[in-house]
């Protein structure tokens, strides 16, 4: 992958739970030390996030900059037609009027600072 893109790794609910609560961490942990987002079709819950975080801990290091949640809730009505085109495209995804993106610190911080600029290419093989 070239240095100015991203990849993000979808992850249904159902794979949240089929694998034991170590495999995943270690999955999710794996893909954001790659630099990758990890996005999940769901709110995860406070426990959850508090036991990845957790695992997270045992991973820190001077090349690995820690893990960062954001939750997007698309459940209130759009008023834009983009907005809308957006909720539509989420819904047709993931099937849920939440998410939650786990990444890298500097990059979920950054779409925290202005979640506006969040924006996606999708390329078919």
């Amino acid at each position: 992958m070239k240095d100015n893109q991203l990849k993000i790794v979808f992850l249904p609910t159902n794979k949240l739970y089929d694998k034991g609560e170590t495999d995943i961490f270690k999955k999710i942990i794996s893909e954001v030390q790659q630099g990758n987002i990890v996005l999940v079709e769901k709110n995860i819950s406070p426990l959850f996030e508090g036991q990845l975080i957790k695992e997270t801990m045992k991973n820190v290091s001077d090349t690995f900059e820690g893990i960062e949640f954001i939750r997007l809730d698309i459940s209130e009505k759009n008023k834009s037609t983009l907005e809308s085109i957006k909720t539509m495209l989420s819904k047709f995804l993931v099937g849920e009027r939440a998410l939650t993106l786990i990444g890298p610190s500097s990059i979920i911080k950054n779409i925290k600072r202005d979640p506006n600029t969040i924006g996606m290419y999708i390329n078919f093989k």
